[in-house]
């Protein structure tokens, strides 16, 4: 606790505020996935499959299959991320038209 917490509380926020992405599911089973972070965007394409409320998506990440599972219920997307020891949850819902 203390002002160096709350600075770093305050710094992980804006970050976190400052994450934009999306992940387009096509009917072919395969994706799109964009993210961008503090200017850097990054692009993705990849496969993807639903069995129950577990989605898998799989892309290409230095040459290999990196596969994330994540859980899809109530039409959002939910994907946990371990940054730095810190888990963190990303949901993506359906936009608006």
């Amino acid at each position: 606790e203390g002002p160096a917490a709350d600075m770093a509380k305050k710094m992980m926020t804006q970050m976190v505020e400052g994450i934009k992405g999306s992940i387009e599911l096509k009917a072919d089973n395969t994706c799109t996935m964009s993210m961008e972070m503090m200017g850097n965007k990054q692009d993705t394409t990849g496969t993807w499959k639903l069995d129950g409320d577990k989605l898998s998506i799989t892309a290409k990440k230095d040459g290999k299959d990196d596969t994330k599972v994540a859980k899809f219920a109530d039409g959002v997307i939910s994907i946990e991320e371990d940054q730095g020891g810190k888990k963190m949850t990303l949901a993506f819902k359906k936009a608006a038209k």
